[in-house]
């Protein structure tokens, strides 16, 4: 209960054109969806603490081809720990989503959404 959970996301720029995204990574949503399943298929969601922050200018920036922006997400043990059970396997898959487009600042950001591959991990007390 009391080691950080961290991940990090990472979105990559395949397209051979330049490409708007927003940044902010709000979570739990709306930027950012983090489900985590256990072994018997049971889903452990949690509510935001409060509403994310107000979409800024600086939330939006462009990747060029080829480009990555990793953004690190932390504390996600907050509110998740106490629905882990002990020595549990868990697999977690993360969908980032954005349906603002900017237009407000002069943007014409990508709109849509991509899910992770699961990923497996190991909780225990």
């Amino acid at each position: 209960a009391s080691d950080p959970v961290a991940l990090t996301i990472t979105l990559e720029n395949r397209s051979p054109h330049a490409i708007t995204i927003n940044r902010r990574m709000a979570h739990p949503g709306p930027d950012l969806m983090i489900d985590i399943e256990d072994v018997l298929g049971n889903k452990f969601r949690w509510l935001p603490s409060s509403p994310p922050p107000l979409l800024r200018r600086k939330d939006f920036t462009v990747l060029d081809p080829g480009q990555k922006l990793a953004i690190p997400i932390s504390d996600l043990e907050i509110g998740l720990y106490d629905k882990f059970e002990t020595d549990h396997t868990y697999r977690v898959k993360v969908t980032y989503q954005n349906t603002e487009d900017g237009h407000e600042f002069s943007y014409a950001a990508w709109t849509g959404s991509v899910t992770s591959n699961g990923i497996m991990f190991k909780w225990r007390r």
